[in-house]
């Protein structure tokens, strides 16, 4: 038993650090391509930039969007009426 529950926080500790490694990367790749775009006649590089943050920016409004349909649910069972 203490080997599994080991070996799980290991899995998370793992998980937790490729996570920020790639939080890492993703905030060099914008930083270099921030850098290019300011170079005259790199369109492309600007255009990548702002598609791959609204890419990130899309994925955090679907999740914030859960959380509100989850917790108007909540509030609703509970009888708390809604301002919507």
């Amino acid at each position: 038993m203490i080997a599994l529950v080991f070996r799980k926080s290991s899995e998370a500790a793992i998980a937790k650090d490729s996570s920020a490694r790639a939080g890492k990367r993703k905030k060099a790749e914008r930083f270099v391509l921030a850098a290019l775009s300011s170079i005259p006649g790199s369109a492309v590089c600007s255009a990548l930039a702002s598609l791959d943050a609204e890419t990130d920016q899309g994925y955090v409004n679907e999740l914030q969007q859960q959380w509100l349909d989850e917790h108007r649910r909540k509030l609703e069972e509970l009888g708390v009426p809604s301002r919507t």
